[in-house]
């Protein structure tokens, strides 16, 4: 059944890029010997308020310092390059952005991430995306309300004319209950098939 969608919001690590958790755990190993397990010890919302913006690079590396009882010799710019390592575009997706937004839909990125991370993404000069949402800026992470909730302010948008795009059910989940649509992520195929049921050509 056609919807009248105006606006879409793509996930980053995982719809927009390879997920690049592993990849920045082994980038990490190889460049200063932490084990990728390292994030296991570590207490369970450091990295989030990492991705809330609620401490800074050198505050994360100084408590996996203290947790782990490790001396990290270089943490400047270490979660930087560790991503920009990593960073592994789906070029068909990012194409799929282009195509939407020049269809005259509003485009989003909706992203959990670190400032670092951040700085690297705004130095691509990426021209496909009218909005931008990161949790470091933010000071809130999917699958949290208040996250769609800013998402939905910015828009301008009623819920239902958004559409969210994301590889996490639960972050889908959550937007759905405040009334957006929402596309779970598998390939770029299947989700211009989910688009085009919602009545979107893309």
């Amino acid at each position: 059944m056609a919807v009248d969608i105006q606006g879409i919001a793509f996930d980053w690590g995982g719809v927009l890029i390879e997920n690049p958790a592993q990849a920045i755990a082994d980038w990490i190993l190889n460049h200063t010997g932490i084990s990728p397990e390292f994030m296991k010890h570590l207490p369970e919302d450091l990295l989030v308020k990492f991705q809330k913006g609620q401490v800074s690079e050198e505050e994360f590396w100084d408590s996996v310092e203290t947790e782990l009882e490790l001396n990290i010799s270089t943490k400047t710019g270490l979660w930087r390059s560790a991503f920009e390592a990593s960073y592994l575009p789906q070029g068909a997706m990012f194409d799929l952005v282009a195509q939407i937004q020049k269809k005259g839909l509003r485009t989003a990125i909706l992203s959990n991430t670190e400032m670092p991370a951040v700085h690297f993404f705004r130095e691509q000069n990426y021209s496909q995306f009218d909005i931008e949402l990161f949790s470091c800026e933010l000071g809130m992470a999917k699958p949290d309300r208040d996250i769609y909730e800013a998402a939905i302010e910015v828009f301008g948008l009623v819920p239902e004319k958004i559409v969210f795009i994301d590889d996490k059910p639960e972050n889908i989940e959550a937007a759905r209950v405040l009334g957006m649509r929402g596309i779970v992520f598998g390939t770029e195929e299947q989700v211009r098939g989910e688009l085009r049921e919602l009545g979107l050509q893309a």
